[in-house]
Formats: structure tokens, C-alpha cells, sequence
């Protein structure tokens, strides 16, 4: 990818969810934005208002959207239907707000892109109802990422009515749709009858770690990100308790990160931590980019028992960063992310919420670790490369008819 002396244009990318360096939205949205200024584009990026100044030297960054009370409604609205009504017509005005009056569209270019990320369909309805007030000839490029479940945005009347004056308007060959997963695509094309491109999800090409795993450590069982039941935690917790303690104790191990449990999960982690089991150890507290990739690396197999209600289409970053670090991993059967371990043999498949069988393909990965993990760590330049962010930034160029390498 070449450097150019100026700009080509601006990409703007917008992350609503994007308010401190903790997790994975400060990493992705970074290595987008490296990515599109090494090809030549001025960035900025657009960010909730309490994201911290400084952060980011070397990007501009708008701090503009304010909390989205629907996404995490308290405890005596979340029970009930009017009051979770109540909160998405709120939020929706709060974000429809935010942009009128954070997003100034003068300051816009017609040979910028926006590219909106982390969207509900509450979201998505907003960002084009601020579009339909561009000029069709002088419009940039819109580009909406797709990473969550499809049928929610097919009852959304509001979003449909939005794209539908787009259309009348042929503001809409201006829009462009795009998703990580295949047949996440498939199904959003079908919904909102706009072609849906598919790019690959983005992770760190720095991450490859070779295994810790020797003859004298404890096989490292590690699992990533926060504990929720659709992440299979509960499955997880209860297999850890179902294993042979002399196994446990010497020939495996675990480390879990669990800073922010859901209510079944954390009876789980209380389990956990009432049963004192020897080399399980629990992070309780968010970690920084570099804290979450260093204990990526220290693992020799991720743990991934999702739940197919969410994930059967959906991609995970986790098993994305795993795959490029050349970690084995143990996911489940008919996700999304089943179809590259039965293509690789880069792991092991568990049936959906079953945590004896959890149980039992830990004891076998514990096994087959050492024949398996070198064919993880040979697959990790052509991971890298896909999964990489300069791959993205020139697929989106493509998408987008920008003819800049």
C-alpha cells in the first residue's frame, strides 16, 4: 500500500461505543484508521463524548454521541415492554440528535467516506434520515458495517421508510452495505434488499505467539472477552467443575476473563471462586489492549463454546486473533467459526450447551495438543494477511470505486 504528500479524501469512522481504550472498539477502530492514513487518507474519528482527550495523537477524533440508554436499560425498565419502548424512542432522538448537531455536513467532502460501525437498527434509521439532507451529487460515501443479528432490522418500520426515501431520492447509490461473515451477509441482503459485500474482520497483525506449552507447563485453556451466557461462560464454568482435579492441578490450566457478568454468569463465577479449584484464575477487571494480548499469546488453546442463537452466522474477533496468533481452539459446532476449524483442523468441536461435552474435548485437546498446534502456527501468515487491516481498507476502496493503488 502506497503513501501519498496529499490526502485523498477523509474517511470518518463512526463508533458510538467508542469511549476509552479498554476492549476491543479502541483496537479495531485504530487499526482502521493506521491502515487508511499509511494509503493516503486524512482521518478522524467519531467517537462517544466521554472517550478521553489525547488518546489518539496521531488521528483527529469528534467526541459527539452520549450513552445509548436502550442498549443497556436499567433494571426495572429492562422487565418491561412499555418501558423498553420508552427508552428506544428515547435513544433513538438521542442519537438523531447527535448527529444534527455533532456532524456538521458542510465540513463533509463528496469524495469522503463515513463508515458507521456497532449499529442497532435504531442506528442505522438515524444515519440515514441525516443523509437524505445531502445534495445527491455532492453525497459521500456511506458505508454501514453489519455484525449483528438480521431479523431485528426486518420489523424496524422506521428503517425501511428511511431507506425507501433514499431510494426516491437515488441518494442510495451513495449507501453501501458491507459484513464479516457470509451468511450474515446473505441475510441482510434479503431484509433491506441492498447488495451486502463482505470484508474481512480486522485484528492486529502483531499478535502471533508461539505455544508456552512445554513438557514440564500445564496445557493453558484461555478464555477471551466478558462473561455471557450466549459466549457459553455457564457451559464453560460448569465443565471446569465437572474435570478430574488431579488433571486440573497439573497437567492443565485456565485462565478466564469475567470483568463483567450477566446474571447467570456470575452465579457461575461464584462457583468458581467458592470451589477454590487450583490453576483456574479469574480476571475480574476490563483489560487494556496490551494486558488482553499478551494473555492471548500465553495460551495454547481458546476457548469459544458460543451459543448458535447468536453466533450460527455471526463472526467473533476472539477466534479471529486467535486464528492469527496460531492458537488452537475449541468452538462450537455449527457456528460460523465451526467452518474454518473442520476446513483447518485448527481445534476441536463441542455440541451447543453442553458442558459434559465441554468437559470431555478439553480432556482430548489436552491429548492432541502437541500433534495439532503445529499446523495452527503454519496457518498464521495467510490469517494474517486476510484478517489484516490493510486488506480491508483496500477491499473498501473497491467497494466504494475509489481507484487509489
Amino acid at each position: 500500500m502506497s503513501s501519498h504528500s496529499a490526502p485523498l479524501g477523509r474517511i470518518w469512522l463512526a463508533d458510538h461505543l467508542l469511549r476509552d481504550r479498554l476492549g476491543h472498539h479502541f483496537g479495531y477502530n485504530l487499526l482502521l484508521a493506521d491502515a487508511a492514513r499509511s494509503a493516503g487518507w486524512d482521518t478522524v474519528l467519531l467517537t462517544h463524548r466521554e472517550f478521553p482527550q489525547d488518546s489518539v495523537s496521531e488521528h483527529r477524533v469528534e467526541r459527539m454521541f452520549r450513552n445509548d440508554w436502550r442498549a443497556s436499560p436499567p433494571s426495572f425498565l429492562s422487565s418491561s415492554r412499555t418501558g423498553l419502548k420508552i427508552l428506544e424512542s428515547l435513544s433513538t432522538g438521542r442519537f438523531a440528535e447527535d448527529l444534527k448537531h455533532g456532524f456538521n455536513q458542510e465540513k463533509i467532502g463528496k469524495g469522503d467516506i463515513i463508515f458507521a460501525q456497532m449499529l442497532a437498527p435504531r442506528h442505522l434509521e438515524c444515519w440515514l434520515r441525516w443523509f437524505a439532507n445531502f445534495d445527491a451529487s455532492l453525497a459521500p460515501a456511506l458505508v454501514f458495517h453489519l455484525g449483528y443479528d438480521a431479523s431485528r432490522f426486518g420489523a424496524h418500520e422506521g428503517l425501511h421508510k428511511a431507506l425507501n426515501r433514499l431510494r426516491k431520492r437515488e441518494l442510495d447509490k451513495r449507501i453501501y452495505f458491507i459484513s464479516d461473515s457470509e451468511s450474515l451477509a446473505a441475510e441482510y441482503a434479503k431484509i433491506l434488499k441492498f447488495d451486502v459485500r463482505v470484508l474481512p474482520h480486522v485484528v492486529a497483525a502483531d499478535i502471533e505467539g508461539p505455544s508456552t506449552s512445554n513438557g514440564n507447563e500445564p496445557l493453558h485453556f484461555v478464555s477471551l472477552g466478558n462473561a455471557r451466557e450466549e459466549k457459553g461462560f455457564w457451559d464453560l464454568a460448569e465443565a471446569i467443575l465437572m474435570l478430574d482435579k488431579d488433571l486440573l492441578g497439573k497437567e492443565i490450566k485456565f485462565t478466564i476473563q469475567c470483568h463483567q457478568p450477566d446474571r447467570k454468569c456470575m452465579e457461575a463465577v461464584e462457583r468458581l471462586v467458592q470451589r477454590s479449584l487450583p490453576r483456574v484464575h479469574l480476571i475480574r477487571e476490563n483489560l487494556g489492549e496490551k494486558e488482553y494480548l499478551s494473555l492471548l499469546v500465553s495460551a495454547d488453546v481458546v476457548l469459544l463454546p458460543y451459543h448458535l442463537d447468536k453466533y450460527a452466522l455471526r463472526t467473533s474477533g476472539v477466534f479471529c486473533e486467535a486464528l492469527v496468533a496460531g492458537k488452537a481452539v475449541i468452538t462450537t459446532e455449527g457456528s460460523w467459526m465451526s467452518g474454518e476449524i473442520s476446513r483447518t483442523g485448527g481445534g476441536w468441536l463441542v455440541p451447543e450447551r453442553n458442558p459434559a461435552k465441554l468437559a470431555g474435548t478439553i480432556q482430548t485437546a489436552h491429548q492432541e495438543f502437541a500433534s495439532l498446534s503445529s499446523g495452527c502456527r503454519e496457518r498464521v501468515p495467510g490469517y494474517k494477511a486476510h484478517f489484516s487491516a490493510d486488506t480491508f481498507i483496500r477491499g473498501l476502496m473497491e467497494i466504494v470505486n475509489y481507484a487509489t493503488f
